[in-house]
């Protein structure tokens, strides 16, 4: 009996590998957990940027929609294609293109919804302050509603993604031409005038120049600003300061109220401030009304050269003063002397005390006075002429000096001193020769060389007036060496004498 074979014959056959069998399986499963995480994904995002779309600006819509479907098409290859799925590198690179894909749609939603942001403020403030945006505003936002982000900062009307693009540029408003017209021309406001001494006698005119009043400042910069332009121009920077610096605005206010009576007195030629008070709703008028404010805080009167001016009136009331009270010392100085020479000690006191009541300057006139009066007298007598031994006589007048001066000229005689025979004022009254005569073998008297003195008056004769007159215990004489000039007749000491 024949065996039958157990081997299959044919092409049909199964054949068990078990281990293949199980990594095929993982395989599977693993690939279908991918597939669900990419499904899920793709269900996530497709919920954020259904929330992004109803921020957005519907004119982005078709670059950011481009954008998504390009993620999409990526995504799609990874869900479905066999062959990428199969190929681990090839999936990658496909991932990673998909999420550069979607981090562009993200960042092109998130960029176009903050300029839809951007566009509904931009409106917000316009209705509010329209002064502050271009006159082309309206247009300007059409433009920004209307062009795709990608090209808003090449737009031809400006950079439509910068706010500032919207805001007013200003014209060519010229303010320091206004500035200049309003401060005006310096002149002389006020002229400050002070007395130089206790008896007003000379009065210091100190003149002080200004431009513009703070007032008239205010009035002249108000009325260049009426051009619509200027006006806005004025408004703006206004508006400005009131939201960056309003400590600026407060401290110009407080510091203005501030100006003193004086300092009003040296800009307006008054002591009554100038008050300002700019229309609240106008913020050109309240611009004006700070510029002129700081304009007076920071421009200080200008004092120019002071001359000075005699008080005639004071200055003829001084001195009739004066020359009556020198002629009523003068009146008791002569009374006093004429007492002096005849050695009255009661005459002595008096012109002691008369001297102890003058200043320096009186102390002084009352000595040259003395000297004065005497030449004076003298010149009303009749000139002396006295011979001298070389033959050119002694000429002047002859006088009769106090007791005092007269010991100047003293001379000795044997253990006396003995005083001179005459005293001979010279003809200028500048010298005094103390004379003394001796006779000749034919018995004329001629001038004796070796006992005559001569004596310069300012130089000798008043230091010892003054020293007589002025009382011991309160004023001291001026040490000053008399001078001795020995008569030299021979030597031509009185040529000089017509």
């Amino acid at each position: 009996m024949a065996h039958q074979s157990t081997i299959p014959e044919g092409n049909a056959f199964i054949v068990n590998l078990p281990k293949f069998d199980q990594a095929r399986q993982q395989l599977y499963t693993e690939q279908q957990q991918r597939r669900a995480y990419q499904q899920k994904e793709s269900d996530q995002v497709d919920q954020q940027l259904g929330r992004q779309f109803s921020r957005i600006r519907s004119v982005d819509a078709p670059d950011i929609i481009g954008a998504y479907n390009q993620y999409k098409q990526l995504k799609k290859q990874l869900l479905f294609d066999p062959k990428i799925q199969n190929n681990p590198q090839a999936y990658n690179d496909i991932q990673q293109q998909a999420n550069e894909a979607l981090g562009k749609t993200f960042q092109q939603a998130d960029q176009s919804a903050q300029y839809n942001q951007m566009g509904k403020d931009l409106f917000t403030s316009y209705r509010t302050h329209p002064d502050r945006y271009a006159d082309n505003f309206g247009d300007m936002m059409k433009n920004f509603q209307n062009t795709p982000m990608g090209k808003l900062q090449n737009h031809p009307t400006g950079d439509l993604s910068n706010p500032d693009t919207y805001m007013y540029k200003g014209s060519n408003t010229d303010f320091g031409k206004i500035n200049k017209l309003a401060i005006g021309t310096p002149h002389v406001v006020y002229s400050e005038e002070t007395p130089v001494d206790e008896k007003n006698l000379q009065t210091k005119i100190t003149p002080y120049s200004y431009a513009n009043t703070p007032a008239q400042y205010y009035q002249t910069m108000l009325g260049s600003l009426q051009q619509r332009g200027a006006e806005r121009d004025a408004a703006a920077h206004w508006e400005h300061m009131v939201s960056q610096e309003p400590g600026v605005i407060e401290h110009v206010n407080q510091e203005y109220e501030k100006i003193t009576p004086d300092q009003w007195r040296k800009m307006t030629g008054s002591e009554k401030p100038q008050i300002i008070n700019p229309d609240p709703t106008s913020s050109a008028d309240q611009f004006s009304a700070y510029m002129a404010k700081a304009y007076a805080l920071n421009n200080l009167p200008q004092e120019g050269k002071a001359v000075f001016r005699n008080n005639q009136a004071n200055i003829i009331n001084v001195k009739n003063a004066q020359s009556e009270k020198m002629q009523a010392a003068r009146f008791q100085q002569q009374k006093l002397m004429e007492g002096v020479r005849q050695n009255d000690r009661q005459a002595n006191i008096g012109l002691h005390r008369l001297y102890a009541k003058q200043d320096a300057a009186g102390q002084n006139a009352l000595v040259d006075e003395h000297f004065n009066d005497e030449y004076n007298e003298a010149k009303k007598t009749k000139p002396v002429s006295l011979p001298t031994a070389s033959g050119t006589p002694l000429v002047g007048f002859e006088v009769n000096p106090v007791g005092v001066i007269q010991k100047e000229f003293t001379a000795k005689d044997g253990i006396h001193n003995v005083s001179p025979d005459k005293f001979i004022l010279s003809p200028d009254g500048k010298t005094m020769t103390g004379v003394f005569l001796t006779q000749t073998k034919d018995g004329s008297a001629v001038v004796d060389d070796a006992k005559t003195k001569q004596k310069d008056v300012d130089l000798n004769l008043k230091p010892v007036f003054r020293n007589f007159v002025a009382p011991k215990s309160k004023v001291t004489a001026p040490k000053t060496e008399v001078q001795k000039i020995p008569v030299t007749v021979h030597k031509g000491l009185f040529n000089d004498i017509k």
